[in-house]
């Protein structure tokens, strides 16, 4: 029994492997809704993340509902597999010292991360601190463990409603809701986009433009563009493994209409880097910034200094990193 994979390689594996013989079953334990739970047809998903938010919050009877328990699982000693410690322990690998939140892996360290988070009600003022460059709390710091299914998007929505029912509903506490929407959203586009999601042209077939220049890449992927933001955040990525969601909207928007380079290059990179990285959300954001996705004024572009200014006014984030 396994998630249903996302991306197609992933998708090619579990049908090889089905092949082969093996019993096999896959279930949507990742997304907030069951496929059957869908209000329409996946050849029907709404072609942008505001419709596909419209209609399916006009559902809320397909939102989840948390069990109370769980049946118990076999007993370890009837498991088949071999002490985990004994090929876990060669992989791991130094966490940087410079990264804000530590980020170990396991459902009991996103429990313990995710309630402390809460407790701080840094929840309450999130949709205010969420473009902030930094921070252990101007954002949830889920990403990571949502990613690796540590914490499912279900028991998050769960506990959001909890905290407003205990501490109040405002337009923070339901701001995070409308992210795991987006990240749902992107589930299925990438389903329903299957691998045109990951050509030049995207699901669009729009001509994003851009060359794989090798200098170009090289100077944007070490953070040495000459734009100080950009430069920062790539800095942040490359020691850390992370950046801010804000952030990462910036370095991507520099990469396709500053240094004009292919987008899928920003994508494969921030796969090969990132500590949170999840293909759904990855390439569909990357798709959305140059264009070739499902936004439907055609590509984000961002005005670099006008940002900096804004969210970095002291420049405190970028000292921090060029330093």
């Amino acid at each position: 029994v396994s998630d249903a994979p996302l991306g197609t390689e992933e998708r090619l594996e579990t049908e090889r492997i089905q092949a082969e013989g093996f019993q096999s079953e896959v279930v949507n334990a990742d997304e907030l809704f069951r496929f059957e739970q869908l209000p329409f047809d996946l050849i029907d998903l709404p072609a942008t993340f505001s419709k596909f938010r419209k209609v399916v919050e006009k559902k809320p009877e397909i939102f989840p509902d948390i069990p109370q328990s769980i049946p118990d699982l076999t007993s370890s000693s009837e498991q088949p597999w071999a002490d985990p410690s004994e090929w876990i322990e060669p992989l791991r690998t130094q966490i940087s010292p410079e990264t804000e939140v530590r980020t170990s892996g396991g459902e009991a360290s996103a429990l313990e991360h995710w309630q402390a988070y809460l407790s701080t009600r840094a929840l309450s003022h999130y949709k205010v601190t969420r473009n902030a460059l930094c921070g252990p709390t101007q954002s949830s710091h889920l990403s990571a463990w949502l990613a690796h299914g540590c914490i499912s998007a279900r028991q998050v929505w769960s506990d959001i409603l909890d905290y407003e029912r205990r501490e109040g509903a405002n337009e923070s506490t339901y701001w995070l809701r409308f992210e795991l929407l987006w990240r749902e959203f992107f589930r299925w586009y990438l389903r329903a986009s299957d691998w045109t999601l990951f050509r030049r042209r995207g699901p669009n077939g729009k001509d994003a433009g851009g060359d794989q220049n090798c200098q170009r890449f090289a100077a944007w992927s070490l953070g040495n563009t000459g734009c100080d933001i950009v430069d920062a955040a790539m800095r942040e990525l490359n020691r850390t493994g992370w950046m801010s969601n804000r952030a990462r909207q910036l370095v991507a928007s520099h990469l396709v209409y500053e240094s004009n380079l292919d987008w899928r290059l920003g994508a494969a990179y921030f796969e090969s880097r990132l500590v949170d990285f999840d293909v759904a959300s990855n390439w569909g954001n990357w798709a959305y910034i140059a264009g070739v996705g499902p936004d439907p004024r055609g590509g984000r572009i961002f005005n670099l200094n006008e940002q900096a200014g804004r969210y970095d006014p002291d420049q405190t984030y970028r000292k921090r990193w060029l330093q």
